[in-house]
């Protein structure tokens, strides 16, 4: 049963800890890298026969020569976007031999330098969002990558042909003319109306590189398509306590030719194997200024150190490298001992700057072991016992910097509440393991929603550090299986219907007893979407269905799917009337926000989830989606 999550539940990785855990939920499904490999290493269970599995074999050579690509890796990538691992290196001849490939529908990319890779037509958004099969369909895939069909049984011959990408090259200088080493230049694919990185390719980082000490830069292996080139200077945004954190800056970025704003940025289109060079950037001159303050307690005034705070930009957002996996970092600094932070070459705009505080351990350690001082920690006055837990609640504030420096900027932390609960089963049945419980902030799909992760021990769960506000309570399964015959029953706590209505938690108060029960008996239906009236299959559409009741207004366990090839996919959940909601990744339908839902839902077609036998439901999509 594959459900969706908001997209930035992606954003909760701020570890590779984490990071294991978003890839599970921020997609609609399992994960393609798990699903694969799931495959590869999880054994037949008993009285099964192992799958057959055989080769694929032939000659890599480039496509506009038709000479051997030689001592290169050929892997194979499934065309819904599973990522296999396996591949094999070409030999002087450019032959290679893939072996222990299962049937299905795969790419072949050869990983040589300049060359392009299928992961490099998506998006940043579509490779975390795991959108791999929606954006394949769309057809700049195919036109130069060939599907191959492997049965399984037989081996498979083939001839890859590799693409050679396009290059955009330029040279960095001050308005001097002086060159501009070690600066980063970011090679930003423009599509409607939008700024956003390339998903990968051969390279870690595709879109990304370095000027060297004639301010020079080249980046290869591009595309076909529109691009927006920015550079980043490098400064200290932050002064920390840790010594110098110099890096490349997502705030102080000129745009080629010498633009400040990236809707006034020069677009650069190119086609496959072109290589364009004077694509120069001349640094813009701008007035920079910095932003001061403490971080304090709000019921005792002390100031609290450790808490982290870090900063976001509008013009970052726009410039399409907003995100923690954008090569830049860090923007954030951590308060010292007098509760004090400050933040360096802030130009003009607006910023949100969040606050974070210390975990209770933290607090706890240094009330327990004292503060630094002049390079040494000075102990508490007396060996007291480690002092019980407690916890602040995060703050955030929009700030505007407008040509001058802002000091004494006071964030003052209330004290965080608690969610506590159990999770079980009606009729007491057994619960898979892999169950999650998080709650959100905000009105569903904000850009910036504040979201806590529930620890969960068995059956019961607890979500510290928690601050006043309206949430909405998401709970389901890790998607680690394709299918699962449970869906929610209920969530409760003190009277509130948690499906029907948020949780509100009020300053100084806890939510204790929250009640999430499951149940068994999914419904099933079957899908087919075309893109116009001659039955022409609609490929990679996501499905979601939206419940057509307010009381089910807040679940979050919907059936959700992206058609195949053929523009069919299967949904399963909770048996009821809902909207069929149809849309490409990265834009999720905004189904929390109630304005919003009951836009869609009002103009969406109806679909009713019943038990038994699956039923199907066949659609024409109005312009293809």
């Amino acid at each position: 049963m594959n459900y969706l999550l908001p997209r930035h539940t992606r954003q909760l990785t701020l570890t590779l800890a984490t990071f294991a855990f978003v890839v599970a939920l921020a997609g609609a499904g399992a994960s393609p890298v798990r699903r694969a490999r799931a495959q590869e290493e999880e054994p037949a269970p008993p009285g099964e026969k192992e799958e057959r599995t055989c080769d694929v074999y032939g000659r890599a050579l480039y496509a506009e020569t038709g000479r051997p690509v030689r001592r290169s890796r050929v892997t194979l990538l499934s065309t819904g976007g599973n990522r296999t691992d396996l591949g094999a290196l070409t030999n002087a001849r450019g032959e290679f031999r893939i072996k222990n490939v299962r049937a299905g529908s795969y790419f072949i990319s050869v990983d040589s330098p300049g060359m392009m890779s299928p992961v490099a037509f998506l998006s940043f958004d579509e490779l975390q969002s795991n959108s791999f099969e929606s954006a394949f369909a769309s057809g700049g895939v195919r036109k130069f990558f060939e599907a191959i069909e492997v049965n399984g049984k037989d081996d498979k011959e083939v001839t890859v042909r590799a693409h050679r990408g396009a290059a955009i090259g330029g040279k960095v200088t001050y308005a001097d003319g002086d060159p501009v080493p070690g600066a980063q230049v970011n090679v930003l694919r423009r599509r409607d109306g939008h700024n956003s990185r390339l998903g990968g390719g051969p390279q870690a980082q595709l879109s990304v590189a370095t000027t060297d000490e004639r301010g020079r830069f080249r980046v290869a292996a591009l595309p076909p398509g529109d691009y927006v080139v920015a550079v980043s200077e490098l400064v200290t945004h932050g002064e920390d306590y840790s010594g110098d954190r110099a890096t490349a800056s997502p705030l102080l970025l000129t745009y080629h030719p010498s633009e400040t704003k990236a809707d006034k940025a020069t677009i650069v289109t190119v086609d496959a194997g072109e290589e364009r060079e004077g694509v120069d950037v001349t640094l813009a001159e701008r007035e920079t200024h910095a932003i001061s303050g403490t971080v304090r307690g709000k019921r005792d005034g002390r100031p609290i150190l450790g808490a982290t705070v870090s900063f976001t930009s509008t013009d970052s957002e726009a410039a399409g490298l907003d995100n923690p996996y954008a090569g830049y970092g860090p923007n954030s600094v951590t308060t010292d001992e007098q509760g004090r932070f400050r933040f360096e070459e802030m130009p003009d705009g607006e910023y949100t700057i969040k606050v974070a505080p210390p975990s209770a351990d933290e607090e706890a350690m240094i009330d327990s072991e004292g503060l630094e001082e002049d390079g040494e920690v000075k102990p508490a006055p007396t060996p007291a016992p480690t002092p019980p837990k407690k916890y602040f609640a995060p703050a955030r504030r929009t700030i505007n910097v407008a040509g001058n420096d802002l000091t004494d900027v006071v964030f003052a932390l209330g004290d965080a509440s608690r969610i506590t609960g159990r999770i079980v089963a009606e009729g007491g049945a057994q619960l898979p393991e892999n169950k999650y419980v998080t709650v959100m902030k905000g009105e569903g799909q904000d850009e910036h929603p504040d979201y806590y992760v529930a620890n969960i021990n068995g059956d019961e769960f607890t979500i510290e550090g928690v601050p006043p506000g309206k949430y909405t309570v998401y709970t389901n399964f890790y998607p680690v299986t394709e299918k699962s015959d449970f869906y929610i029953k209920s969530v409760n706590w003190r009277g509130h219907d948690l499906m029907r209505e948020r949780l509100e938690i009020k300053e100084g108060e806890s939510a204790e007893g929250l009640s999430v029960v499951f149940t068994k008996g999914c419904a099933e239906m079957r899908l087919r979407l075309y893109a116009a009236a001659d039955k022409t299959p609609a490929r990679g559409v996501n499905v979601i269905l939206a419940p057509v009741d307010s009381s089910q207004r807040f679940r979050t366990d919907l059936p959700f799917c992206t058609t195949d090839r053929e523009g069919a996919c299967a949904v399963s959940g909770a048996p009821g009337d809902y909207a069929l909601l149809t849309f490409k990744q990265p834009q999720y339908p905004n189904i929390y926000n109630e304005r919003e839902a009951e836009r869609l839902i009002a103009a969406a077609p109806r679909v009713t989830l019943r038990p038994g036998k699956p039923a199907s439901f066949e659609l024409v999509l109005s312009n293809g989606h």
